[in-house]
């Protein structure tokens, strides 16, 4: 999709759901004028980070499957689009970042893959909330630090343990409630404790592709438990963070969609307010 064409699909997006807002907004002119118009630039911009996501649904439609990360990325992050553009007659910015879950330590008792529990803090195991809580998500964390990852703050813990991954859904994901690690975006080291769990020995030959930008593939043969999780070559769930600016005024959401029933569909979506 062309740059020209993510801002139109924005745009109309946009205007669709400002109309529908406008009885809204223009109950905030009663308020002093500048308190009216920083929540009328908020809701522009809630607007606008609703507004993204069929530009995200087209992403993760037709680049999502085919992302390659570099082997020493410490988190699974991916750039989805930053431009600017013109909303409701006001310059707006928008950014939307993406984190694969499926590359991310798995939501599972800690205590299931003794390899992974290392990979993460005291603080982290404690600060995870959502570990088998039937509607996990970021918002059940009990944080010492902001949990939710961004471009500026990318290793928060949002970024290094998943929250639908496995899919919490009924019938969810391809491959059911069984955790995936996907072998193309997963940092090394926990590709690495993959690897050794299952007892493969092929882990370096997948990294030297990654290295090269090239895509990896799953081994056909896996050892050790194979119950534990399964390799993968493309992602079935991404985080999805959309910051939309307003005349300075910026709102942020967070979004996870899984892959299930041959389509993506949004699990859920959290206001970001850290």
């Amino acid at each position: 999709m062309t740059r020209r064409g993510v801002a139109m699909l924005i745009v109309l997006a946009a205007s669709a759901i400002i109309l529908s807002a406008a009885s809204i907004i223009a109950r905030s002119r009663s308020t002093a004028a500048l308190s009216a118009d920083t929540h009328d630039r908020l809701r522009l911009a809630l607007t606008a980070a609703d507004a993204a996501e069929a530009p995200v649904l087209a992403w993760l439609e037709r680049a999502s499957r085919r992302v390659v990360l570099a082997p020493d990325a410490a988190v699974p992050m991916t750039p989805v689009l930053d431009d600017v553009l013109r909303i409701g007659g006001q310059d707006a910015r928008i950014t939307v970042t993406a984190w694969d879950q499926t590359a991310m330590h798995p939501a599972v008792d800690l205590a299931e893959i003794p390899g992974f529990a290392r990979l993460l803090s005291r603080a982290d195991r404690d600060a995870a909330g959502w570990i088998g809580h039937e509607a996990p998500g970021l918002d059940l964390a009990h944080p010492a630090a902001p949990v939710f990852p961004s471009r500026d703050r990318p290793h928060a813990l949002g970024a290094r343990l998943a929250t639908h991954n496995p899919s919490p859904a009924p019938g969810g994901q391809r491959g059911g409630r069984v955790p995936a690690i996907n072998i193309n975006t997963a940092p090394e080291p926990l590709l690495r404790a993959a690897y050794a769990h299952l007892g493969l020995a092929s882990v370096d030959s997948v990294l030297q592709k990654r290295a090269a930008g090239e895509r990896a593939e799953t081994d056909q043969q896996r050892g050790g438990d194979q119950h534990a999780f399964r390799l993968v070559g493309s992602s079935t769930a991404w985080a999805v963070r959309v910051d939309a600016t307003v005349g300075g005024v910026r709102a942020s959401t967070w979004s996870v969609y899984t892959f299930r029933a041959g389509a993506w569909v949004r699990e859920q979506r959290l206001v970001i307010t850290e």
